[in-house]
Parts: C-alpha cells; sequence; structure tokens
C-alpha cells in the first residue's frame, strides 16, 4: 500500500504556483447494507481516510 500510496503523491512541487494548484482524491467503494455499507466497510473507509491524509501531509502537498 505505501508504494501505491508513494506513486500517486509526488515529492516536489507543481510548476505552476501553489494558489492555482488544486487537485483531488475521489475514490469510489461499492457498499453493502443499501449503500451506505457495514460497520467493518466504514470502519475500513475512516482507515484509509487516515492514511491518505497522513501521505498527503508528508509529501508536503494538499
Amino acid at each position: 500500500m505505501k508504494k501505491f500510496l508513494q506513486s500517486i503523491f509526488r515529492t516536489s512541487p507543481p510548476n505552476e504556483p501553489e494558489s492555482e494548484a488544486e487537485q483531488a482524491v475521489i475514490v469510489r467503494f461499492p457498499l453493502s447494507d443499501d449503500k451506505f455499507g457495514s460497520d467493518a466497510e466504514r470502519q475500513r473507509i475512516y482507515e484509509l481516510e487516515k492514511q491518505l491524509e497522513d501521505a498527503i501531509d508528508s509529501a508536503g502537498v494538499g
């Protein structure tokens, strides 16, 4: 997972000025339990959210 996160977050600053640069990470999951997901699915998503936040912070982007 770490290699994947490193591959999608670059460590060098973008070429354009920071005020003009805008990026987003959009993740879609098919969930059970009438599309809101089970407790276990939601917990895994919260864990992924934390991992993404940490990767973005450590890369110095975002």
